[in-house]
C-alpha cells in the first residue's frame, strides 16, 4: 500500500474514535449539542456555568414528585454531565483518570429508570459516546450493535452502522465490515452513503473480493465524479478519494486479468464519463512497475474502445513514449506509422476536433511524419543496389510521408523542403512524371524557398527522361509531341517565374520556336512577346537577332490565333513602316480594323459592353474608310444601350438612320429608340417612336400590345388627348385579354375624371360594370365596384339635394324616392364584397338615414300653426326621424364591427366618428383596432 492510500485508510480508520467527524465531511456531533432546561414563562434565565446549571436542576428534581417532570430534568442532567465530561477532557493533561464516569452513570441510570422512554436510541448512542470518550471501546461497541438491532428506525441508527464498520474494519474484521457499511448504503443518500461505498469497496478488496472492489470504487467514482470534472471533486476535498479509488481499481484489474478486466468492468456496468482516467491509470501502474507492454497494451485498449475519444491522440502519444522507455524499436516505429494513420487531416477523427486539440495534434503529427520520412530515405540510400525493388520501395515509403506532410502541412517552413525530398526520391526511384510535379510545385508554388529555380530547372531536364513508344509504335508522334508541350509549359514557367536567371531568354525563344512548329500560334505570339522591348525578358538578353525572331513569330500568328490585341498592335506597328503607296495597305487597313473590331466582339461575349462601345467607336474613329464601319457603328450603339448610356446610344443610331435609310438594320430603330427615351423619361419622343413602329407592325398580338404601350407613354408625357385616344382604340377593338381591357377602360374612367368630362366617364364605369358580368375576376370586381360606388354617390347627392319643403308630404315623397335609389346603389356597390367599397356602401348607407332624420328635423313648418300645435308638430317629426337615426347609428356599428376583421379602413374611421357624435357616452373614446386590410389588387 503506497503513502497516499495509507493517508487515506488512516483517515477513515480515525473513526474508531467513533463519534469524531466524518472523514470526509464535518457534521455535527453529540459535543455540539446545547443543554437542555425547563423555562420559566415570561422570565428571563440567568446566565450561569455548567455547575451552576447541574445545581439548578438538582434542586429542580428534588422539588417535584411529577415522574414526566423528573424524567425530563434527568435527561437535561445527563446532557449536562456530558458537556461538563468533554471539558474535563479537554482540560485533562492526559491521565488516564476516567472523565466520563459521571456521564455514564447518569445515562446508565436514566434508561434503567425509564426502559419506555421514547429518546432511548438517544441515550444509547450518548452513552456508547461517553464509554467511547472514557476509553471503554467494548462496550461502546455493545451498545451500538444494541442500538442497530432494536432500534432501526432511530435517526442515530446510519451513524451508529458507520462506526460499526469502521471499528470492524480497524480490527480486520472485513466481512462485518462490509455488512454494516452495505446497511448504511441500503439507508440511501446520506452523510456517510458515500464513503460507505468507498470503505465497503476497501473492505472487499481486503477480503481479496476484487470484482466486488472494482464495482464499489467504480460506485465510488461514480458518486466523487458526479459532474465528469476531477476539479469538482478537488473542489469537494475529494480528490485524495478519487485519486486511491483509481490506484486501487488498477490494482484490482492487474490482479485479475489486466485490461480485459477494464473493459470487462465497463461491459458489465456500462460506459463511464471518466473511463479514460481507469486506462490511464492502469497504464501508469504498469509503468510504474516496469511492465511497459502491459502500460501500452492499456493505452492501445483505449484508443481501440474510444476511436472518438478526444484524449485517443493523447494515449497514441503516451504508448509511443512507454515503447522508447522500454526500448521496443520496432512498437515505436509501429506505433508512429498507426498515429500517423490515424490522425491524418483527411480522417474524422482530426477533422471534428476543437482548435486546441487540432493543434496538438499537429505538432505530433509534424514530428512523427518527418522522422518516418527521414527513415525509410536513410533505409533507400543505404540499401544494396542489387536490391533493386527493395530500395524503390524503401523511396516510395519515403515519398508517402514527404507529400504526407506537405499536404497536411503546405504553409509550414519545412514543407518547401520536403516537397523537395519528395521530388528526389521520386526521381531515384524513376517516376519521373511525379517528379517533376514534384519539383514544379517547389519551383512554383514555394518560389521564396531557396531551392526553386533549381527545382525549376531540374523538372525542365526531367522531361528528357520520360519513356517514348518504340518509333515504329503509332503512337510515337502522338507521345513525343505530349512531351514536347508539357517541356514548353515547363520551360515558359521557368521564365516567367525567374526572368533574371541567365538561362530564361534561350529556354523562352526555344520554346515560343517549338510552339511555333507544333502550330501553336497564339502561345507563340505569348512566348515571342517576352523577348519584346519593355518585358524583362528583353532587358535580360543582348542578342538583337532573339528580338527579331519574336516579332516575326507575332507578325506571322497574331491574327489566325484570334489573338486580336497583339494583333492590332503588330498591325499597327507594321503600318507605321510601311510606305504610303504600298499595294498591300487596304489589305492591311481591312485586317487592323478587323482586330479592332474583333476585340469588341470579344469585350461583348463577356459583357464588357462599355470596352466593346470603346472597340467599335474605334474603328470609325481609326479606319473610317473600311468595309465594317456600318456594322462598327451599329454595335456600337447596341454596347451603349446594354450599358444604359442612353444619349451615346440615342445619337449613333440617329445618325446611322440618316446615313443608312435604306439599311436593314435601320427599320428595327424605332423599338429601341422608344426603349431609350423611356428610359431618359421622354415620354413624348418615346410615344411618336413606339406609335410608328405601332403603324408598321403586321402581327395582331404585337400590335395590340404596342397599342397599349404607346397609350401609357402618352399618359406619361401628359399628352391626355393622345392617351385617351389610343386607350379607346384599344378598350374597344381588343376585349381580350381580359385583364389588360379593364384597365384600359379604368384608365379611360381615369383620364376623363380628371378631364371632368363626367358623361364619357360614366360611359366607361358602365362598361366596366357590364365587363365584370360577362367576365369576372377579382380585378374586375373591384373595378365594378369602384364604379358602381360612383353611381351611388351620384344618388346619394341627388337625395341630399333635395329639400323637405311645404307641403311635406309631397317633398317627402320626392325624398323617399331618391333615398330608396340610393339605398338600391349602396346596397348594389356592396354585393360586390370589395372590402374598400363595403365599408363605403355602409357608411353612405347609415348616412343617408342619418341625412333623412336630420332633414326631417329641419323640415320646413307651417306658418300657419300656432305655439301648441307647433309643438306637436315637432314632436311628431321627431318621431318619423328617430327610426331613422336609429338605423343610421345600427349601420354604423355594423360597419365599425369589420375593425374586429382587420379591416380599418377610412369609412370604418369616419363611422366611428359619426358614431361619437350621435352615441357620445359610448363611442367618445380611442377605438383599439388591428391592422387593416390590404387593398385588393
Amino acid at each position: 500500500m503506497n503513502r497516499l492510500s495509507l493517508i487515506v485508510l488512516s483517515l477513515s480508520l480515525s473513526a474508531c474514535s467513533m463519534f469524531g467527524s466524518d472523514p470526509t465531511e464535518k457534521t455535527a456531533t453529540l459535543a455540539d449539542l446545547q443543554p437542555a432546561y425547563l423555562p420559566v414563562k415570561n422570565q428571563q434565565l440567568p446566565s450561569a456555568n455548567l455547575n451552576e446549571l447541574r445545581d439548578l436542576y438538582v434542586a429542580a428534581l428534588k422539588a417535584s414528585d411529577d415522574q414526566e417532570v423528573r424524567r425530563q430534568v434527568n435527561s437535561r442532567l445527563a446532557g449536562i454531565e456530558m458537556l461538563r465530561s468533554e471539558e474535563l477532557l479537554a482540560e485533562s493533561t492526559g491521565s488516564e483518570q476516567k472523565l466520563f464516569a459521571a456521564t455514564i452513570a447518569a445515562y446508565e441510570a436514566l434508561l434503567a429508570d425509564n426502559p419506555n422512554d421514547a429518546n432511548t436510541d438517544q441515550h444509547l448512542y450518548q452513552l456508547a459516546r461517553a464509554h467511547e470518550m472514557n476509553g471503554e471501546q467494548d462496550k461502546s461497541l455493545a451498545i451500538l450493535t444494541g442500538l442497530v438491532g432494536e432500534h432501526q428506525d432511530s435517526a442515530r441508527y446510519v451513524e451508529s452502522q458507520f462506526r460499526l464498520a469502521e471499528s470492524c474494519f480497524s480490527a480486520g474484521k472485513y466481512k462485518e465490515a462490509a455488512q454494516s457499511y452495505k446497511h448504511v448504503i441500503a439507508r440511501g443518500e446520506g452523510l456517510y452513503y458515500q464513503n460507505s461505498h468507498y470503505m465497503l469497496a476497501w473492505s472487499y478488496f481486503k477480503a481479496a473480493h476484487y470484482d466486488y472492489a472494482i464495482e464499489n470504487f467504480m460506485l465510488t467514482l461514480d458518486l466523487m465524479l458526479l459532474h465528469s470534472d476531477e476539479a469538482v471533486a478537488r473542489e469537494r476535498g475529494d480528490q485524495e478519494i478519487v485519486n486511491d479509488s483509481l490506484r486501487m481499481l488498477s490494482v484490482s484489474f492487474s490482479t485479475l486479468e489486466g485490461v480485459e478486466s477494464l473493459n470487462q468492468t465497463l461491459d458489465s456496468m456500462g460506459e463511464r464519463r471518466y473511463a479514460a482516467q481507469l486506462y490511464q491509470s492502469l497504464a501508469s501502474y504498469y509503468l510504474n512497475l516496469q511492465r511497459y507492454k502491459d502500460s501500452a497494451d492499456s493505452y492501445q485498449a483505449f484508443v481501440e474502445r474510444y476511436p472518438q475519444a478526444d484524449q485517443r491522440y493523447r494515449y497514441q502519444i503516451a504508448q509511443i513514449e512507454v515503447y522508447q522507455q522500454g526500448g521496443f524499436k520496432q512498437e515505436v516505429l509501429q506505433s508512429k506509422i498507426n498515429f500517423v494513420a490515424d490522425n491524418q487531416h483527411d480522417k474524422s477523427y482530426w477533422q471534428t476536433r476543437s482548435a486546441d486539440i487540432k493543434t496538438a495534434i499537429d505538432d505530433s503529427l509534424q514530428n512523427y511524419i518527418t522522422e518516418l520520412a527521414s527513415y525509410y530515405h536513410t533505409l533507400a540510400q543505404q540499401a544494396d543496389k542489387k536490391q533493386i525493388a527493395q530500395q524503390r520501395q524503401h523511396y516510395q515509403q519515403a515519398a508517402y510521408y514527404y507529400a504526407l506532410f506537405v499536404a497536411s502541412f503546405p504553409r509550414h517552413e519545412l514543407a518547401a523542403d520536403m516537397l523537395f525530398l519528395l521530388a528526389e526520391t521520386q526521381y531515384e526511384s524513376g517516376s519521373y512524371q511525379a517528379a517533376i510535379a514534384s519539383y514544379e510545385r517547389v519551383a512554383y508554388h514555394y518560389s521564396h524557398s531557396a531551392k526553386a529555380a533549381e527545382a525549376g530547372y531540374a523538372a525542365i531536364l526531367s522531361y528528357d527522361h520520360l519513356p517514348l513508344p518504340a518509333q515504329d509504335d503509332p503512337s510515337y508522334k502522338i507521345t513525343q509531341d505530349n512531351i514536347s508541350l508539357a517541356k514548353i509549359d515547363s520551360s515558359l514557367r521557368f521564365t516567367q517565374a525567374f526572368p533574371g536567371d541567365s538561362r530564361s531568354p534561350a529556354i523562352q525563344i526555344n520554346s515560343a520556336q517549338a510552339q511555333l512548329g507544333l502550330g501553336l500560334y497564339e502561345k507563340a505570339i505569348i512566348s515571342a512577346s517576352a523577348l519584346t522591348p519593355g518585358n524583362a525578358l528583353y532587358r535580360a538578353t543582348a542578342d538583337n537577332s532573339i528580338t527579331m525572331s519574336a516579332w516575326l513569330v507575332i507578325a506571322q500568328s497574331a491574327f489566325d490565333t484570334q489573338d486580336y490585341f497583339y494583333a492590332e498592335t503588330s498591325y499597327s506597328e507594321v503600318l507605321a513602316l510601311l510606305p504610303p503607296k504600298d499595294k498591300r495597305l487596304q489589305a492591311l487597313n481591312e485586317r487592323y480594323a478587323a482586330s479592332i473590331y474583333k476585340q469588341g466582339e470579344l469585350a461583348l461575349a463577356s459583357n464588357q459592353h462599355l470596352l466593346a462601345a470603346q472597340h467599335f467607336t474605334r474603328v470609325m474613329n481609326k479606319v473610317p474608310a473600311s468595309s465594317i464601319r456600318v456594322n462598327a457603328q451599329f454595335d456600337a450603339a447596341s454596347s451603349y444601350y446594354a450599358i444604359k448610356a442612353w444619349d451615346k446610344a440615342a445619337d449613333l443610331l440617329l445618325d446611322f438612320r440618316q446615313r443608312y435609310p435604306q439599311h436593314t438594320l435601320t427599320a428595327g430603330m424605332g423599338a429601341t429608340l422608344a426603349v431609350i427615351y423611356q428610359e431618359t423619361e421622354q415620354w413624348g419622343l418615346a410615344a411618336d417612336e413606339l406609335a410608328g413602329v405601332y403603324r408598321n407592325e403586321q402581327d395582331p398580338v404585337k400590335k395590340a400590345q404596342l397599342l397599349y404601350l404607346t397609350a401609357e407613354l402618352y399618359e406619361k408625357a401628359a399628352n391626355s388627348s393622345q392617351a385617351i385616344s389610343y386607350y379607346r382604340n384599344y378598350a374597344h377593338n381588343y376585349k381580350q385579354p381580359f385583364d389588360i381591357n379593364l384597365e384600359a377602360m379604368n384608365k379611360l374612367n381615369e383620364l376623363y375624371l380628371s378631364a371632368a368630362e363626367d358623361e364619357k366617364r360614366r360611359f366607361w364605369l358602365k362598361r366596366l360594370m357590364q365587363a365584370d358580368e360577362q367576365q369576372r375576376s377579382e380585378r374586375s370586381r373591384y373595378l365594378a365596384a369602384m364604379a358602381s360606388s360612383v353611381f351611388a354617390d351620384d344618388a346619394y347627392q341627388s337625395f341630399k339635394e333635395i329639400k323637405l319643403t311645404l307641403p311635406i308630404k309631397k317633398s317627402l315623397q320626392k325624398k323617399k324616392q331618391a333615398l330608396n335609389l340610393a339605398l338600391q346603389r349602396y346596397q348594389q356597390t356592396a354585393q360586390y364584397g370589395v372590402a374598400d367599397f363595403a365599408t363605403l356602401s355602409l357608411y353612405r348607407l347609415a348616412a343617408v338615414y342619418g341625412q333623412l332624420s336630420r332633414d326631417l328635423i329641419n323640415s320646413e313648418r307651417p306658418d300657419s300653426l300656432d305655439e301648441l300645435a307647433l309643438e306637436q308638430y315637432e314632436i311628431l317629426l321627431e318621431e318619423q326621424a328617430y327610426p331613422f337615426e336609429e338605423k343610421a347609428i345600427a349601420i354604423h356599428e355594423q360597419n365599425i364591427q369589420n375593425s374586429w376583421n382587420n379591416i380599418y379602413d377610412d369609412w370604418v374611421k369616419e363611422s366611428f366618428t359619426a358614431l361619437r357624435k350621435l352615441l357620445p357616452a359610448r363611442y367618445n373614446k380611442e377605438e383599439s383596432v388591428k391592422n387593416s386590410m390590404e387593398d385588393i389588387y
